[in-house]
């Protein structure tokens, strides 16, 4: 394999556990292929720290921008036939309205991949996006080296918007391992389940309307959970923004069941020891659904099926749909996690192959993508 030189930027949002996750992910694998650098300007140094970025790895240690960086690395291996140029973007979701800062970065990407620079997405959902930027993203796809999704939902907006080369490649949190220092299994006692929500979709003019039968459908999920099975629950939140939902939904329960609220927003190593020991965690955010998965216990998605697709999308694809709740749904609650604990053994043992798949299907798309030849 020639030399290669992979550009990552850092950027993203700070106050997310699960954008840290992926991004760790990413950043971990990638340096299995090539020489790193990543755009750590204006990047939080405790950030940074979380990603485990080498002092090396910043490009802030250059006398120029990332941008024209990766420019000068293009011109100086026009020289050098076996090294190889590549710009990695983020992983994630991606969707939303026009703005012109969009025009600029696909001017910037024309210019680079003129260079013969790389353009790769790993790990993405995308959509919905305004039509002036469904013609944006269709163009951008035309530049990249490798295009990919990481759910048939995605993949099928892309067909829709002209993107006809599109792969599925995992969801960085498939091919994470805990290791045995992070994870932590906790002592006996109560057994409990784990509540984290967030409290809206992307769909911000109806946050009122989704609050209410979210709620319902919670109050159901409670009954049946802490009041007939009399497990304790437990309330938690990685991202900031949820404390407050969290907050408002222990004033409602704490009074009725037996119930705990962790106050600070949770870290990867808290969130393993968590979920390690919890018979059940729901939520309506994917990465708290993922690393419940990887920490062994069972994910249960309240979600509003259609905007919260980049969930309904992944469990979809590894046959996990029954793990999904729908508040907007008629069918009896009771029934469907009835049926999800009597199941839960499976549910384990399938949860278990998707891994093991998922981390296979990503090694070989990353060798394809890194290795000599062209994919």
């Amino acid at each position: 394999m020639g030399t290669s030189i992979i550009f990552f930027s850092a950027k993203t949002q700070y106050q997310n556990l699960g954008d840290m996750i992926i991004n760790r992910e990413i950043l971990l694998q990638l340096r299995n292929y090539g020489k790193l650098i990543v755009d750590d300007k204006g990047v939080p140094e405790w950030f940074c720290n979380d990603l485990e970025i080498d002092f090396y790895e910043r490009s802030s240690n250059y006398n120029m921008t990332f941008e024209i960086l990766i420019i000068w690395y293009a011109l100086k291996a026009l020289f050098k036939k076996e090294c190889k140029i590549y710009f990695v973007l983020k992983p994630g979701h991606f969707y939303g309205e026009f703005s012109f800062i969009h025009l600029l970065k696909l001017l910037y990407f024309v210019i680079i991949k003129f260079f013969g620079v790389r353009i790769c997405r790993f790990g993405a959902s995308i959509g919905p996006f305004s039509k002036s930027m469904e013609l944006i993203e269709s163009f951008k796809s035309k530049l990249m080296y490798f295009y990919s999704v990481r759910d048939g939902i995605s993949k099928d907006y892309a067909h829709q918007i002209g993107i006809e080369k599109v792969f599925i490649f995992p969801d960085m949190a498939w091919i994470m391992k805990a290791t045995n220092e992070s994870f932590v299994k906790p002592t006996k006692g109560d057994k409990y389940v784990v509540f984290s929500f967030r409290k809206s979709t992307h769909n911000l003019g109806a946050i009122l309307e989704y609050k209410n039968y979210l709620f319902e459908t919670l109050d159901k999920i409670i009954e049946l959970v802490c009041k007939k099975w009399s497990y304790k629950l437990v309330l938690s939140y990685q991202v900031e923004d949820d404390k407050n939902i969290c907050q408002e939904l222990m004033q409602k329960y704490k009074d009725i069941y037996n119930v705990s609220f962790m106050e600070k927003k949770i870290n990867l190593q808290t969130a393993y020891t968590l979920y390690s020991g919890a018979e059940m965690v729901f939520s309506n955010r994917l990465h708290v659904l993922m690393l419940a998965i990887l920490s062994g216990s069972l994910p249960i998605g309240v979600v509003d099926i259609k905007e919260h697709n980049k969930i309904t999308g992944i469990f979809a694809d590894e046959e996990l749909s029954n793990l999904i709740i729908n508040i907007y749904s008629k069918q009896s609650i009771i029934d469907s996690l009835s049926d999800i604990v009597n199941k839960k053994y499976l549910f384990r043992k399938q949860l278990d192959t998707c891994l093991e798949r998922q981390r296979n299907k990503a090694s070989e798309l990353f060798l394809s993508v890194f290795g000599d030849n062209d994919i």
